[in-house]
C-alpha cells in the first residue's frame, strides 16, 4: 500500500482535494466532510516514519491479514475478477503496458503478465517488493508513487484497494494523468462511504479504521475527482469479494474478541482453508480514461 505523510499541518487547514471546498464536522468520529461536496477524510498528522512502519512485515501477517502468502489463492481469486472486467476496456491489451500503485505481494501483477506487453508496480512495503522481485523477477520499485521519477510513461494504471491509504491520492491521480498514455486507463477499487452498509453501520462499518484507511470515497467523490484531472469514468460497479474463513475467524475471533483457543481450536478442522463469496455493495469499482 501507497502513502506519503500529511506533514503537520491537520485536514481542517486544507482545502477539499475534490472541489477545493471547507473542511467541516462530520457525524463520523475522528472523521472530516467536505460541506460542499461531502468527501471524507481522516483528521490526522502522522510523520512519514510512522507510515512506513503501519506496512511492515506484521500488516501482511497478523495485523490486516492473517497470513497474506497463504491467501493468495483467495486474493488471486478476487484478482482475476479484476482482471477480466478491466480488459473489457482496455483494446489489444497484448500490446499495452500495466503499472500497479501498491502491487503489495504482486498477486494482480502474476494474472496480469499474461494479458498485457508489460507489467510493473511500486508498493511502500520492503517485505513485499522483495517478495515480488524474489519470487516473479517483476519491475517492482520500493517507496512512494509520488517520490517515484517514472522513466516512462504506461496504457493502463491500476489501485486496487489503494487510494484510501494514501496521503494524498488527488496528487497520484494528477501523477498519472501526466504518465499514462492518450485514451490511457486507470481502474480503481475502494470503500464507498455513501453505500448503505456503511450508512448503516456507522462508526463500527469495517472499512473505517485510520490509519491505514485516511480517505473514504463515493461514487460520486471519485468521479469527480477523476474528472478534475483529465479522466472520464466510462464504468461504474460494485464487485463482490471471495473472501477465506480464515480471515473471518481470525478478525473476529482472536482480533476482536481475543478468542485466541477457539481461533486455534477452529483451525484443526481445515474449515479455514474455505472461501466464500460475498457482496455487500460497498466498494466501488471505478474504470476511467484520460481524454
Amino acid at each position: 500500500m501507497l502513502k506519503k505523510s500529511m506533514g503537520m499541518t491537520s485536514a481542517t487547514d486544507k482545502t477539499c482535494p475534490v472541489c477545493n471546498g471547507v473542511y467541516g464536522l462530520c457525524t463520523l468520529k475522528g472523521l472530516l466532510k467536505c460541506a460542499s461536496c461531502g468527501f471524507i477524510t481522516a483528521d490526522l498528522n502522522l510523520s512519514d516514519y510512522d507510515f512506513k512502519a503501519l506496512y511492515g512485515p506484521d500488516y501482511f501477517h497478523g495485523n490486516e491479514y492473517v497470513n497474506y502468502t497463504l491467501e493468495k489463492r483467495t486474493i488471486q481469486k478476487n484478482f482475476r475478477l479484476r482482471l477480466e472486467l478491466l480488459l473489457k476496456y482496455v483494446e489489444h491489451s497484448d500490446r499495452k503496458s500495466l503499472f500497479e500503485i501498491g502491487s503489495a505481494y504482486g498477486y494482480f501483477l502474476e494474472p496480469a503478465q499474461g494479458k498485457f506487453k508489460s507489467v510493473a508496480g511500486i508498493d511502500i512495503s520492503e517485505d513485499a517488493v522483495r517478495h515480488c522481485r524474489e519470487h516473479y523477477g517483476y519491475n517492482v520499485a520500493s517507496g512512494d508513487f509520488l517520490d517515484y521519477q517514472m522513466k516512462t510513461g504506461y496504457d493502463v494504471f491500476c489501485m486496487w484497494d489503494t487510494i484510501e491509504h494514501m496521503s494524498e491520492p488527488w496528487k497520484a491521480i494528477e501523477k498519472i494523468s501526466t504518465h499514462i498514455s492518450p485514451e490511457g486507463v486507470l481502474a480503481i477499487t475502494t470503500s464507498d462511504i455513501e453505500s448503505v452498509n456503511a450508512k448503516l453501520r456507522g462508526n463500527s462499518w469495517r472499512q473505517i479504521h485510520p490509519p491505514t484507511h485516511l480517505h473514504y470515497f463515493s461514487a460520486k467523490t471519485l468521479t469527480r475527482l477523476l474528472q478534475r484531472h483529465g479522466f472520464t469514468t466510462v464504468y461504474v460497479g460494485y464487485p463482490g469479494y471471495y473472501r477465506s474463513l480464515d480471515m473471518l475467524f481470525y478478525k473476529t475471533l482472536t482480533a476482536k474478541h481475543k478468542l485466541h483457543s477457539l481461533y486455534n481450536l477452529i483451525k484443526h478442522t481445515g474449515l479455514q482453508n474455505l472461501d466464500f463469496y460475498l457482496n455487500l455493495y460497498d466498494i466501488i469499482y471505478v474504470i476511467a480514461k484520460k481524454q
